[in-house]
């Protein structure tokens, strides 16, 4: 009987899925990634993450203005 409860997990295809469905498991393996690099990071385990230079006149005027907004 324990069989027939996960038989139609098994035997589910793709054609059944809604778009709900695909959108709900690209957040939850999106969360569930930003989970893991949060703790890899809060335990020291990850370098610290690097800002990028601007490479463009356009690009440092709109950093330096960010700038002043941020701690």
């Amino acid at each position: 009987m324990a069989s027939n409860a996960f038989a139609g997990l098994l035997n589910s295809s793709a054609d059944r899925h809604s778009l709900f469905d695909d959108a709900q498991g690209i957040v939850a393996g999106s969360m569930l990634a930003v989970l893991g690099v949060t703790l890899l990071s809060g335990a020291g385990c990850l370098p610290a993450a690097r800002r990028a230079l601007p490479s463009s006149p356009i690009m440092r005027r709109a950093s330096a203005s960010a700038s002043a907004f941020l701690p």
